[in-house]
C-alpha cells in the first residue's frame, strides 16, 4: 500500500514538473524538467558548457537546462534582461549570494526599487575616471 502511494505521489510529481510547471513550454529536454542531477552532472563531470551549447543547437535560444533553471543565447535578450529598464523584472534568489557580510548592496539587491536606489549611491563619473587612470 505504501509502495503504491509513493509511485503515485511520484509520478503526479514528474508529470507536474513536465507538464504544468510554469517552465513547461520551454524547450528542453524531459529529464531536466525533472530533476536538476542532470545538470548537476555535468556540472561535475567539467563539461557543463559543452551540454548546455549541445542543447542550444538542439533545442534554440532557450532551453530549460533544470527545473526552475532556463538557458538563454540570444544575445539580444540581453538587454531586456539585464539592460537599463528590466529592473521591474522578476529576479531569483540567486542574487542574493552576492550580499556581502550579511548587508544588501547593489548586487544583492534585486528588488527594482531598493536597487535603482542603491545604484544611485555611487557617481558613475567618478567610476569612469578611476577605472581610467589604470
Amino acid at each position: 500500500m505504501l509502495a503504491t502511494v509513493v509511485a503515485i505521489g511520484l509520478i503526479a510529481f514528474v508529470i507536474r514538473r513536465v507538464y504544468f510547471h510554469p517552465l513547461s513550454k520551454v524547450p528542453g529536454p524531459k529529464l531536466a524538467a525533472v530533476t536538476s542531477l542532470y545538470y548537476t552532472f555535468h556540472e561535475f563531470r567539467g563539461d557543463r558548457h559543452f551540454f548546455i551549447d549541445k542543447l542550444h543547437r538542439k533545442y534554440g535560444h532557450i532551453v530549460r537546462i533544470g527545473p526552475s533553471y532556463v538557458s538563454c543565447a540570444d544575445p539580444g535578450a540581453v538587454k531586456e534582461i539585464y539592460g537599463v529598464g528590466s529592473w521591474d523584472k522578476p529576479r531569483g534568489g540567486w542574487y542574493s549570494h552576492f550580499s556581502a557580510y550579511g548587508e544588501e548592496n547593489m548586487f544583492s539587491s534585486w528588488e527594482g526599487k531598493e536597487h535603482l536606489r542603491r545604484k544611485k549611491v555611487v557617481p558613475i563619473q567618478s567610476t569612469w575616471e578611476s577605472n581610467s587612470r589604470l
